[in-house]
């Protein structure tokens, strides 16, 4: 395969990586077993990934309830992070492409960033598990944002580089 078809490859999984997080936006982040009077006693915060973005105005404005939460420190910026290589990863391939350098920094950072969002999703997730006995389910919102991480990094791994064979790589 050519680098241009690898990069079209790339250009197509960012895309749906991006379409992805835009359906994590509308889709529930967990369901619950249990309905009724129940649920109203249950501390939980609201499972709609619209809260997410309103605890994150929150937190950037009150940054020292942020330095309690250690879970929080490093949920926050990779989570604005990803956000942003969601929105601007399909507009930087082609220089993706034609930098070494660049590639290895945006590809071990979306990492960093897609390692710290599925940890701190997957702590919340098994502490409403035992706050409500076991009866939670992943909802369609986190396996949206868990997709949508994992084929932007996928497409990463599709960037080649385009044009010429660089001199130092030659064979004489």
């Amino acid at each position: 395969m050519k680098p241009r078809s690898h990069n079209r490859i790339a250009m197509i999984l960012s895309v749906l990586a991006a379409g992805c997080f835009v359906l994590f936006h509308f889709l529930p982040l967990a369901t619950l077993g249990i309905r009724g009077p129940d649920v109203a006693k249950l501390d939980l915060p609201d499972s709609l990934p619209t809260q997410v973005w309103s605890d994150m105005w929150y937190w950037l404005t009150h940054p020292k309830d942020l330095l309690d939460e250690p879970l929080l420190l490093a949920f926050t910026p990779a989570f604005l992070l990803a956000s942003l290589g969601f929105a601007a990863m399909p507009f930087v391939i082609r220089a993706l492409s034609h930098s070494r350098l660049l590639w290895w920094t945006v590809t071990l950072v979306w990492f960093m960033a897609a390692v710290a969002i599925c940890y701190e999703m997957v702590v919340v997730f098994e502490l409403i598990t035992a706050q409500v006995n076991g009866e939670a389910h992943l909802g369609s919102g986190l396996g949206c944002l868990f997709l949508g991480l994992q084929l932007q990094l996928v497409a990463l791994f599709f960037v080649r580089r385009s044009g010429e064979v660089a001199r130092s790589t030659e064979i004489r």
